[in-house]
């Protein structure tokens, strides 16, 4: 098993080899969605999506959700940013907002900055490289914490947040955002 995890990435990237994808949880989940190779589930009032290839399905038996992946040994699955009171439409149509970029895996990370003296501000721009499993999509999704979503330039993100330590984690979706910060 090969993963790709990251701070900020509510999707998280997975390549399996020698057998099938296999989900154990701490406690039984409920599939709220299992259509052909993607599966809703929730698990201790929080909601989850498991994508698997195009062909693939998935079973759920107890604390184990299964799928061989149709043979092609990569899978997805990402929290959602809901909480246990959400309806189903509402946990669809996130799963359907971040079905686009299933299987496109981040692959890379980079940073490039500028300062501006006179106007006294730094401007910031974050990239994803990533790389499509499937068809020729690209972009993922991506959870800004406060000192970026607060400062960004030429997106906007979505309603629904993330809780986190610093405060709530907004959402925008492209292989890259922008940030323009004061700084004297």
């Amino acid at each position: 098993l090969r993963a790709t995890i990251g701070r900020g990435l509510p999707l998280s990237y997975y390549q399996v080899t020698g057998g099938d994808a296999v989900i154990t949880t701490t406690g039984p989940g409920t599939a709220w969605s299992n259509s052909g190779n993607r599966i809703g589930f929730s698990i201790g009032g929080h909601d989850y999506v498991a994508w698997a290839p195009t062909g693939a399905t998935w079973s759920i038996s107890g604390t184990t959700i299964r799928s061989n992946l149709a043979g092609r040994g990569y899978l997805s699955v990402a929290v959602l940013p809901t909480t246990s009171g959400t309806s189903t439409a509402d946990k669809l149509a996130l799963a359907d907002r971040f079905t686009p970029y299933a299987h496109n895996h981040v692959t890379g990370s980079r940073l490039s900055y500028s300062y501006n003296q006179a106007g006294g501000t730094v401007n910031t721009t974050y990239t994803l490289t990533t790389t499509a499993r499937e068809g020729s999509g690209t972009g993922t999704v991506i959870a800004l914490y406060p000192h970026q979503w607060r400062y960004l330039t030429g997106s906007t993100p979505l309603a629904q947040s993330y809780v986190s330590p610093r405060g709530a984690m907004r959402i925008v979706t492209g292989t890259q955002f922008s940030t323009s910060m004061k700084y004297t």
